[in-house]
């Protein structure tokens, strides 16, 4: 993982939290990693999990 971008990301937007324990339940990763490391070795990767998004906690961007 690209600690470096993260850690950019997170103070970039505070709409962003790290919390490893929800990916807990999320197993697309152990599916996706190997192939993107097959696919483009040596590429920086850094999962975002995405959940239920709601107009209350959309960034201001977002929102319609």
């Amino acid at each position: 993982m690209d600690t470096e971008l993260a850690q950019a990301i997170l103070q970039a937007n505070p709409s962003f939290e790290s919390d490893p324990t929800r990916h807990a339940q999320d197993h697309c990763l152990e599916v996706q990693i190997p192939f993107l490391q097959r696919a483009l070795p040596g590429t920086p990767i850094v999962p975002i999990l995405i959940g239920y998004p709601l107009e209350e906690n959309a960034p201001p961007w977002w929102k319609p």
